[in-house]
């Protein structure tokens, strides 16, 4: 075909041996028939070879791609005591890369599982209004979301027991423990 010819001319302009010319062999999985091997060689048909490459700008463009990532990091973890054992936790995530937590093909093509937060707890944890592990969606650059749960904990349990993990999969996690949220200041320490 004509791209094979041109193929073959860039080779041979070039002085690269890029291609076996066909050449008749007895194969025995063919007896007494006409076998013929030969053609480009692997990987010169459609790529240079690598010497001839020029990897830098590729090298850079990947490098900054990693540099400007998604990642995924907690700004605030707190759980206030409410009492008859019922516990109010408030977490603020953030996104702290150049590039948002999924791209637009990725949310359109549903492939990649998106940003989630997810509140950990010990064995007996109750969540009073909703799932443990709660949706944020997609996080721009610079972008924070907060969640918050009422859980009730076993009793034998403190604060300290619970931690928050935020992130998804392709971009990695951020893990934080929760603590105790600072009392509100009382009608005399005002």
């Amino acid at each position: 075909a004509a791209a094979d010819r041109k193929r073959l001319a860039w080779l041979d302009a070039e002085g690269i041996d890029g291609h076996a010319a066909w050449t008749e062999v007895e194969h025995p999985d063919f007896p007494g028939k006409r076998v013929e091997v030969g053609g480009f060689k692997p990987g010169l048909a459609y790529h240079p070879p690598v010497d001839r490459l020029d990897a830098a700008p590729l090298v850079e463009l990947l490098r900054g791609i990693a540099e400007d990532r998604a990642r995924p990091d907690v700004i605030t973890a707190e759980a206030q005591a409410l009492g008859a054992g019922v516990t109010r936790v408030t977490a603020r995530v953030i996104n702290r890369g150049g590039l948002p937590t999924v791209s637009e093909m990725g949310a359109a093509a549903r492939q990649l599982r998106r940003f989630q937060i997810e509140l950990r707890g010990p064995e007996g944890i109750q969540a009073l209004d909703g799932p443990l592990r709660q949706d944020v969606g997609v996080l721009a650059p610079g972008q924070v979301a907060e969640r918050t749960w009422l859980v009730r904990l076993p009793e034998s349990t403190g604060l300290g027991d619970l931690r928050l993990r935020a992130g998804e999969p392709s971009i990695g996690f951020a893990e934080s423990e929760v603590s105790p949220a600072a009392a509100a200041p009382t009608e005399e320490q005002k």
